[in-house]
């Protein structure tokens, strides 16, 4: 009985482990518990159906073992029939390497040579104790194949670190085994078996337990700093937003204002060189305000205020715009989220621009219109070839595209990207709302 405790206690850290090795290869599906008990629930079945009928072919058993690991990757994982095939053959040759080192490490502590009456379902003590061993060193082919499997998604040393703190954990607590082996070679019990498999049970449940948390406890804390910067880029939007009506009104004002004055002053010169001077300064000061760009291309004030302002900045100097906006009038998408939509949709088509090295002169086309009951934003702009998905990657480090596609999913909408050889196209669909 002993050793059966033994065994499905094995089973239980090896399943575990393989549960652990198939996450970073395949995405999970459901949770890691959950995942965890349905396997060994099924597993420990098969076996304690072997151990009850006898007369069952061992083949039969094996086959089934096999059949039941592939069908927990492709119900449990993401994983085609390849995949979960590859997977569940580098589960298997991860554990038939560690079996025979365990076995000769056993021969060395114990001074007995294990491998006269090994079989895999061996009920000696020795072989118990080899099973103890080679639960630890199967831990370190696990995590060696999880690192090889996961080094393109290792960005930092503290994420490796992760792995290494299991590892060592894993070999202090090997140490610790071999000394007490070591020190006990000839009293070693089933029972001293069972005791030192329960601890070790324990600390590998521990372990990967840690490993999860400080896992999630860092995704929250990088969770919490994206929100803390796009709260940031959100407050810059509005203040953006109030400092281009406010700039829009003012230029609007300005240019009455001067047309007003310019009406007004023709008619005070009486004399022919005075009422010529007149309007060459009139004129002078009409270019002048021409040069000024105030785009007027749609009836909406939000969009005006924001393209007038953007339209000015130096950067845009080498960049041919070109703005076709319809059915702008009347939105009812609030003026900030459509300040934040344009604004943000302009900065990426221009960081684009910047930096696309192509021979042909770089361009920015907007367009919208409606259609059917959504209201569309189509932005076409220079790219180039190397960093197609940095053309997004505007203002706020890409937090810029992450406020279009939430406003666009808030307005049950939503935002897509195409790209082909040196142009991007970007279209912001929003719903809208009947009054």
């Amino acid at each position: 009985m002993l050793n059966l405790f033994i065994y499905l206690l094995t089973l239980f850290v090896q399943l575990m482990l393989g549960v652990f090795l198939f996450d970073h290869i395949c995405k999970r599906k459901k949770s890691f518990v959950l995942t965890l008990l349905c396997y060994y629930t099924a597993f420990s079945g098969i076996h304690l159906l072997s151990v009850a009928e006898k007369d069952i072919n061992t083949a039969i058993i094996t086959g089934a073992k096999i059949l039941l690991s592939y069908a927990v990757l492709r119900v449990f994982f993401d994983a085609g029939r390849l995949k979960a095939l590859l997977c569940l053959v580098e589960f298997t040759v991860l554990q038939a390497l560690v079996e025979l080192p365990s076995l000769m490490l056993v021969n060395k502590l114990l001074n007995y040579n294990v491998m006269k009456d090994y079989t895999p379902t061996s009920n000696s003590v020795y072989i118990s104790a080899g099973r103890v061993f080679l639960l630890n060193q199967f831990l370190l082919m696990v995590l060696l194949a999880v690192v090889i499997h996961t080094r393109k998604q290792i960005k930092s040393f503290r994420e490796l670190a992760d792995y290494l703190m299991i590892a060592a954990f894993d070999m202090i607590h090997g140490a610790l085994l071999m000394v007490y082996y070591h020190t006990n070679s000839d009293s070693i019990t089933e029972l001293d078996n069972l005791i030192q498999l329960i601890l070790q049970t324990l600390v590998f449940t521990l372990l990967i337990i840690q490993y999860f948390n400080i896992r999630r406890t860092r995704k929250l804390m990088t969770d919490a700093q994206e929100l803390k910067m796009l709260r940031a880029e959100t407050d810059n939007n509005y203040s953006y937003y109030r400092l281009a009506d406010e700039k829009f009104d003012q230029i609007t004002k300005l240019r009455q204002d001067l047309r007003e004055q310019i009406s007004s002053v023709k008619p005070l010169f009486g004399t022919q060189d005075g009422r010529l001077e007149a309007e060459r300064i009139m004129d002078e000061i009409g270019e002048r305000l021409n040069s000024i760009k105030v785009v007027n291309y749609c009836g909406n004030k939000t969009i005006n205020a924001v393209l007038t302002f953007k339209l000015n900045e130096k950067r845009v100097e080498d960049i041919d715009t070109q703005i076709l906006l319809e059915d702008c009038g009347g939105l009812t998408v609030s003026d900030y989220d459509i300040c934040s939509l344009v604004s943000n949709l302009f900065d990426n088509a221009v960081e684009s621009c910047l930096r696309a090295q192509t021979s042909e002169h770089p361009f920015i086309e907007m367009r919208s219109s409606r259609q059917n009951d959504y209201f569309v934003i189509r932005v076409t702009n220079t790219c180039c070839d190397e960093t197609a998905g940095s053309s997004f990657k505007g203002i706020g480090h890409g937090y810029g595209l992450k406020i279009i596609e939430d406003i666009c999913r808030r307005h049950s909408g939503e935002f897509i990207f195409e790209r082909k050889d040196n142009v991007v196209t970007s279209i912001a669909c929003l719903r809208e709302v009947a009054e």
